[in-house]
């Protein structure tokens, strides 16, 4: 029961069960004084003190809104999901070096073709996000067996200026709305790591909101970029992914990003860069000799600049005459023989 002496109605105490239900919303003082009849002044003044800390698992929230005004709220950060489906595929993890991971699929599989679509640039909780070309993808991944997905980062938005527990709230919404999402494909995730959208939260906040979703959703995780083989039918794919910080934008500035990367990486199948958005694929030819049948061989290297799932009109590059992103994404396609591909 939340005690507030003689200034309740009639003198009683308000039961925790309507503060509760009448606190689930933002509520200022105000409301709150009126609903409880405290509203004379110095009843008023000391409701912060009258509300309890925690009822019924919901911790008591203040913040100031966008509007400026001081609110209230009973809330509930439910970060626990329903059952994972189980995976088919086996994730192996370096000891030594925390940016390395192989996965495993059974040789066993009847397919043609594995394919791995990739989710990065959403932005999840600004305006900028584009809910229902995730939303759709999503189901397109949920409809076919044979797609698998990574997250590359920069999936979660930035909250707007305000207090922290306003950012707090905002980010805690977010990461629920992402485990909705993401629930019916986690066990199809193969991997998952930071953008600079989470490394900024993390910096703010203290911890990793991507991390945590992907905690409770059983998400191989990274904070570096990722170096990573699949393993399937006896053929090794490699990928290298990284987030990238490049705020290049002509095009040929952005693809050198990309680019950039072929001098230090000389046999990665597939290179994943995300944060331009520029929604670039190609690829590479590299000459690579055979001397045990004095043979050249010439290996394409996959450079992936991803689109995203972002919402052009009314965002700060609209405002700026800036770059127009392309939506959706680009799949590495892993054929039952070892041959490499793109979807385009």
């Amino acid at each position: 029961m939340a005690q507030n002496g003689k200034n309740g109605t009639n003198g009683k105490k308000i039961p925790e069960k309507r503060l509760l239900e009448f606190i689930k919303e933002q509520r200022t003082i105000e409301e709150i004084a009126s609903a409880f009849k405290l509203d004379n002044l110095d009843n008023a003044a000391k409701i912060p003190k009258l509300l309890p800390k925690e009822i019924d698992g919901h911790q008591l929230v203040e913040f100031r809104n966008q509007n400026g005004e001081k609110v209230y709220l009973y809330y509930q950060s439910n970060l626990t999901p329903g059952k994972v489906e189980k995976k088919i595929w086996t994730p192996k993890f370096n000891k030594e070096d925390t940016s390395v991971i192989m996965v495993s699929f059974p040789d066993d599989l009847d397919w043609r073709e594995i394919r791995m679509a990739q989710l990065a640039e959403s932005h999840i909780g600004t305006p900028q996000f584009d809910e229902k070309g995730f939303k759709d993808y999503i189901q397109w991944i949920n409809r076919n067996p044979c797609v698998f997905v990574l997250l590359n980062g920069a999936i979660l938005g930035m909250p707007p200026a305000g207090d922290r527990e306003l950012k707090e709230y905002l980010v805690h919404k977010s990461q629920e709305m992402l485990i909705k999402y993401l629930l019916p494909i986690a066990h199809k995730v193969l991997w998952a790591h930071q953008g600079c959208t989470e490394e900024r939260m993390e910096k703010f906040l203290g911890f990793d909101p991507l991390e945590q979703v992907c905690r409770s959703l059983q998400i191989p995780y990274f904070k570096r970029p990722v170096n990573a083989e699949i393993v399937w039918k006896k053929h090794h794919y490699s990928f290298f992914c990284i987030h990238g910080a490049t705020n290049a934008r002509k095009r040929g500035a952005i693809l050198n990003a990309v680019h950039q990367l072929l001098e230090s990486l000389d046999s990665i199948d597939f290179i994943i860069m995300s944060h331009p958005r520029a929604g670039y694929a190609d690829y590479v030819s590299r000459m690579k000799i055979i001397m045990e049948r004095f043979d050249i061989q010439f290996e394409p290297q996959h450079l992936i600049l991803t689109p995203g799932f972002y919402i052009y009109e009314g965002s700060p590059e609209e405002r700026k005459s800036g770059t127009i992103y392309p939506h959706g994404s680009t799949a590495c396609i892993l054929y039952a023989d070892g041959r490499k591909g793109l979807t385009q």
